[in-house]
């Protein structure tokens, strides 16, 4: 088995190797060379530091790393059936941890499904722990109150400041330079009091799909969260999702009340070299 670089790996065979090793995944993933190349790009995977096995020429496994400043992010962990109970998500973190250190790189994230003990059993005896918990809803909103809030449509958001209103810190999917990768599809909306801004939401209007949302916390309870939602249900096509919210935090407590259903939970997971 061959150890290496997934740079100059085809796009064809990674498609293939992730298709297979998600195909039977709680939430099956599956990708389409363009679906699979917007997830690269917008999710800042790095393919010179990502790690591929070969067998014979034959990509069986891979992990996509991503790397913002000295955090390095597990953008996906995959093994194809055929070649499961060989370590091979160990023998690839083990080849990684070096040559991501190199870089900078002094932390790393992923998260892995509540459910899946033995995936969470490989990172904890590689070093990882738990940080957090994470929930993922979809479905319909039902939210039906009455507001005179004004929702308006940013075509320049500071997406900086607008991320200090989330009330609780994102997932590498969700951060800032994330959501920055896909501004050409996000739309932003938020609500203004004496022309501050204190409630916004960042979503993609064709995938029905909510990346960033919050309230200023002098703001909160008072409606603007659920007004934001309510022009989303009217934007969009349901099922509507929302995923990577923290458990303890009070979006998780409102998201639980605008009809979604819950989807997924995920544990976060980190280790620091």
């Amino acid at each position: 088995m061959l150890l290496k670089s997934l740079e100059n790996t085809p796009i064809a065979d990674i498609v293939d190797a992730f298709n297979q090793s998600f195909a039977d995944y709680e939430l099956p993933l599956q990708f389409t060379q363009e679906t699979m190349l917007q997830k690269i790009l917008f999710e800042d995977i790095d393919l010179k530091y990502s790690v591929g096995a070969f067998d014979n020429d034959k990509l069986v496994g891979f992990i996509f790393f991503g790397i913002d400043g000295t955090t390095a992010w597990d953008g996906g962990t995959c093994v194809i059936p055929a070649y499961r109970g060989q370590k091979l998500t160990q023998r690839m973190l083990e080849y990684s941890f070096p040559i991501l250190k190199a870089q900078g790189v002094n932390h790393v994230l992923l998260e892995v499904l509540e459910n899946n003990v033995g995936a969470r059993n490989i990172y904890e005896s590689a070093g990882f722990s738990i940080t957090r918990k994470l929930h993922g809803y979809k479905g319909q909103i039902s939210i039906n109150k009455n507001h005179n809030y004004r929702i308006e449509v940013l075509t320049d958001p500071d997406f900086g400041m607008l991320s200090k209103l989330g009330g609780f810190k994102f997932a590498w999917q969700q951060m800032d330079k994330r959501i920055q990768n896909r501004a050409d599809i996000i739309t932003t909306i938020c609500i203004r009091n004496n022309n501050e801004i204190v409630a916004y939401m960042h979503f993609d209007a064709k995938a029905s799909r909510v990346h960033q949302f919050g309230t200023a916390e002098t703001h909160r309870r008072k409606g603007l969260a659920s007004a934001l939602f309510q022009y989303l249900a009217q934007n969009c096509a349901t099922p509507i999702l929302v995923v990577n919210i923290e458990d303890a935090s009070e979006a998780n407590t409102f998201i639980q009340s605008t009809g979604l259903a819950h989807l997924i939970s995920q544990y976060e997971m980190a280790m620091s070299f």
